[in-house]
């Protein structure tokens, strides 16, 4: 008889990107940079740092379990983000709905009915989408990083048998969670790099009881737009719960991009996931926080543990949260970096995917661990593309402009400057053909069905009722 539960036997443990202390150790090097686990090269918030100063003399204390001071904080600044958004679809509604309004004053009796048809829905539809979100502190669940949140939203809502949807390659953390409670795991091929909506809608069955959307996607630095979520929200039971992962929210500039927050006033079963890691630079300290319906953060909280927040990392991000410049840079420093390692990629011929994250996808045409050791004992951590199912490509952080340039440096120095083309690889550019990605593998397929549609990447932009009460958990 085994003493280990039979689901953990098929647990991957996670590879996280390599420490530099590490490598120090291996090689016997200095000067490395970490371009593989998509940190802050600025560093943390100057105003986090000076937080964490001020209560080092503190930390005898048990942690606030309820995180209250940080809620509070949050849902003041998602309410003032909520209305900023807002303004815009108000004046909107009001150039679609005056108008008839004013039609109808001219020619009152005839068109009475008329406007009321016309200018009714329109009414409602504009109350639905203009009044901003009132996200209060019993919408707001605290953990420790989005990965704590994950286990938790899964630890809470799935029984065993039942299922859970993604996209594939994504977060490897869906999966060892959907697992280790017993769940299965439906894992949706990308198409053309990107969450595949429509195929994730038709793989619900009765049985399926989550779905997680990263969003950006890691690790291709894709998203799904504004218009594909709804389509896809629209008609989906109200059994599934439906989590968007916006772990790289803060670095996102299509202006399509999904509004997730308006999503919550119509839909209850949906949970919003962000953290603390990637823009604000907290990744050592370990927070994150969700957004949902306040019987859901409830169920939440009855499976969470007293004190999973330390101080340390609620004071931090209570500060870095009001630290606009050090955000204002971080995303600047990633919209240059991103520009400079396009341009580069490109003069090295080189397929890449843009990113609407802080890092690039991207694909070397050689083995990808080979060329890991190779970049490690040039003192750059990089991220191989093989734990993603894709050996021939890299993940790789945008850093620093100095950071970036010894990346592109140590790359030309690794693959080589005029790099011909392998028709070995999965993805290589034809010349001539304005560039269209071609699979010479047909295995392949299932990621990009219809190399037709590729545009140039390079050119273009459960039965159980989750909505029934939980009693919440008291902190001691």
């Amino acid at each position: 008889m085994s003493l280990v539960r039979k689901e953990l036997l098929s647990l991957k443990p996670y590879i996280p990107g390599k420490p530099v202390e590490e490598v120090e150790r291996e090689l016997g090097i200095r000067d490395i940079i970490k371009l593989a686990s998509n940190e802050n090269p600025l560093g943390p918030s100057p105003r986090a740092v000076q937080a964490l100063r001020d209560y080092l003399l503190k930390i005898n204390l048990y942690p606030d379990g309820n995180c209250f001071s940080l809620k509070k904080a949050l849902a003041k600044r998602l309410i003032k983000q909520s209305r900023t958004k807002v303004l815009p679809l108000l004046k909107q509604s009001r150039t679609k709905v005056l108008p008839l309004l004013k039609q109808s004053r001219t020619k009152v009796l005839p068109l009475l009915k008329q406007s009321r048809t016309k200018v009714l829905p329109l009414l409602k539809q504009s109350r639905t989408e203009v009044l901003p979100l009132q996200v209060r502190e019993e919408n707001l669940v605290i953990g420790s990083g989005s990965d704590e949140l994950i286990h938790l939203i899964v630890l809470a809502f799935l029984n065993k048998g039942e299922e859970v949807i993604t996209g594939s390659p994504s977060f490897s953390i869906y999966e060892t969670n959907t697992n280790l409670m017993g769940g299965r795991l439906k894992k949706i091929p990308l198409n053309n790099f990107t969450f595949d909506l429509p195929r994730m809608k038709k793989a619900v069955t009765t049985k399926t009881k989550i779905i997680f959307i990263a969003n950006p996607n890691n690790p291709t630095g894709t998203i799904v737009n504004k218009f594909e979520v709804e389509k896809f929200l629209r008609g989906l039971p109200k059994r599934i719960i439906v989590v968007f992962d916006e772990a790289y929210l803060e670095y996102v500039e299509d202006k399509d991009f999904p509004q997730s927050l308006s999503y919550l006033k119509t839909n209850k079963n949906i949970i919003i996931l962000r953290t603390f890691s990637k823009a604000y630079g907290l990744a050592g300290l370990r927070i994150g926080y969700g957004i949902g319906d306040k019987d859901l953060i409830t169920c939440l909280n009855r499976v969470r543990e007293p004190f999973n927040v330390n101080s340390a990392a609620q004071r931090a991000a209570l500060a870095a949260l009001d630290d606009h410049e050090h955000l204002r840079r971080s995303r600047k420093v990633n919209q240059e970096g991103k520009k400079f390692l396009y341009q580069n990629l490109k003069a090295l011929n080189l397929f890449y995917l843009p990113t609407e994250a802080n890092f690039i996808f991207l694909d070397t045409r050689m083995d990808s661990k080979i060329l890991f050791k190779k970049m490690l004992k040039k003192g750059i951590i990089i991220r191989s593309g093989d734990i993603f199912g894709f050996p021939t490509f890299i993940r790789v952080t945008i850093g620093t402009r100095k950071e970036n340039e010894r990346f592109i440096s140590a790359l030309r120095e690794t693959i080589g400057n005029s790099h011909k083309i392998n028709p070995k690889s999965k993805y290589y550019q034809i010349p001539n053909k304005s560039q269209i990605q071609i699979l010479p593998n047909p295995k392949q397929i299932q990621i990009l069905p219809n190399p037709k549609q590729i545009p140039n990447p390079n050119t273009t932009k459960s039965q159980t009722n989750p909505k029934s009460k939980c009693q919440r958990k008291t902190n001691t």
